[in-house]
């Protein structure tokens, strides 16, 4: 019979083959008989198969993008070889959609995997043109499309979006693995401030100018006018369109006109000289006056040549009016004194005067001369045209009025003043009387041819003072157009 060798494997394996499935050193030990020890040991060393593959099966990217294809290796390798023949260890793969694959090698193996890039189609969006709100304005940013999720700038993801500061406004867009972005530039103009237009009222004289002065803003008005300084001298309601960029705004304002105040001095005058003229302004709308000659009274006394204008003021408006005051000479004359006539006397007045004139007398008669037959109160008027003068004359029957009495007589019958008795007058009644200084009556008489010779009851009176009191009515009407009587009285002294 035969004997089989003993095995032991430095494992403890004692069957007579082993299975390594690492590196190492494996001895064996063999008893062959039982008798004879044998042994031997081997070096295993394992070599790695080569593997090559990618890390997904397909691979995802946006049109227009580009993926690096690198393959990942069991161990280093000695080449690589692509499908479009390149032998570089990794590939930019862009623009085609498909299968792409890379061979490995080694000094023993050669490894193979493939991959498929699929392209997702681009999608597009838009936020709009960059924009210019008006300050207070928003704009709505609303993109019209479908897709995965939104993220905005400020991380809100929200399908729209309010702006209403300015800066910029950025969105993210998200559809399967592709992100697409766009943004949009809101600024701001501020509205136009500090234009005010105030209703105004001037005369109509008047008128209103604007000056408006601002280096962004642009001014048209409501009759398309675009000048930024502008008179106005029409009234009416006028609007203003003010534009800062793209914002606006309109201001308006009435602008009237009052009527001049309205008043006359008159027509031009003439004053003779020596007289005055009252020049009257006054209305009752007037606040102040104000005259030429510096005076600021409603009314002005006029005494010289010249011209007098005032300029009334009625709180907004002016007016003026002037009038022109000529003097001229007035005519000089006098009818002369008072006098009288007598009986059938009759007497011619007649002025001199050295102009030319008119005349008036007080009978109604305008001739330059007046004969006189009867006493009363004889006026005259006359005029140059322009001025007036006037006389006036009293003619007394006879002389009445001039009687002529004595301050003293010597009743010593010498043959001059003998006797106390008045002058004679043509009179209608007489009447004198003569007192003592105590008041008594010591002679009386109604005939002017009696005079006093100085005695009562037949006896001389001592000499002395006197009083005398005579009453004369005149013959004709005197000047007050009756018979009115004169009443004379005094006193005299009786020389013994």
């Amino acid at each position: 019979d035969t004997i089989l060798p003993n095995y032991l494997w430095n494992t403890g394996d004692t069957s007579s083959q082993l299975e390594v499935i690492k590196d190492g050193f494996y001895t064996l030990q063999t008893i062959n008989k039982g008798v004879c020890l044998s042994s031997d040991t081997v070096w295993v060393r394992f070599r790695p198969q080569l593997k090559v593959w990618f890390d997904a099966d397909t691979f995802f990217t946006c049109q227009g993008d580009s993926v690096d294809l690198i393959p990942s290796v069991s161990h280093p390798v000695l080449s690589y070889l692509w499908q479009n023949g390149s032998t570089d260890s990794q590939l930019l793969a862009q623009f085609n959609q498909g299968v792409y694959f890379v061979e490995v090698k080694d000094s023993f193996f050669v490894a193979r995997d493939t991959v498929y890039l699929a392209i997702q189609p681009n999608f597009s969006f838009s936020l709009g043109n960059d924009t210019v709100l008006c300050e207070g304005q928003t704009l709505e940013l609303f993109p019209q499309i479908k897709v995965d999720s939104f993220l905005w700038q400020d991380g809100s993801m929200l399908n729209n979006y309010l702006g209403s500061q300015p800066g910029k406004y950025v969105l993210f867009a998200k559809k399967g693995l592709c992100i697409f972005s766009d943004s949009v530039q809101i600024q701001y103009d501020m509205l136009p401030k500090g234009i005010v237009l105030n209703d105004t009222l001037l005369c109509e004289t008047d008128t209103l100018l604007i000056s408006l002065q601002h280096p962004s803003y642009k001014f048209i008005w409501s009759d398309g006018v675009t000048n930024a300084t502008r008179e106005f001298t029409q009234a009416g309601n006028y609007q203003l369109y003010i534009q800062n960029g793209v914002c606006a705004d309109t201001v308006s304002f009435a602008f009237n006109q009052q009527e001049l105040p309205f008043f006359n001095l008159g027509n031009d005058t003439v004053i003779c000289d020596n007289d005055s003229v009252i020049i009257d302004a006054t209305v009752n709308f007037a606040k102040s006056y104000a005259w030429n000659g510096g005076e600021t009274t409603s009314k002005i006394i006029a005494k010289q040549e010249g011209l007098y204008g005032v300029q009334i003021f009625d709180g907004l408006c002016f007016a003026y009016d002037e009038i022109f005051v000529e003097t001229s000479e007035s005519p000089q004359f006098t009818l002369g004194n008072d006098t009288s006539i007598c009986g059938n006397e009759s007497l011619l007045i007649a002025p001199n005067i050295n102009q030319q004139v008119s005349y008036l007398w007080n009978d109604g008669s305008s001739s330059s001369s007046l004969f006189v037959s009867q006493p009363g109160t004889i006026s005259l008027t006359v005029s140059n045209g322009n001025c007036e003068a006037s006389d006036t004359l009293i003619v007394y029957a006879c002389d009445c009025l001039n009687i002529f009495v004595p301050t003293a007589f010597s009743p010593n019958k010498d043959g001059l003043n003998d006797v106390f008795k008045s002058s004679e007058c043509y009179m209608e009644r007489y009447h004198m009387q003569i007192f003592n200084r105590w008041g008594t009556m010591v002679f009386e008489t109604n005939d002017y041819d009696i005079g006093w010779d100085g005695t009562a009851n037949g006896s001389e009176l001592p000499g002395g003072v006197y009083v005398y009191r005579i009453q004369v009515v005149p013959l004709m009407n005197g000047p007050f157009g009756n018979k009115q009587p004169i009443i004379l009285s005094g006193s005299f002294h009786l020389i013994r």
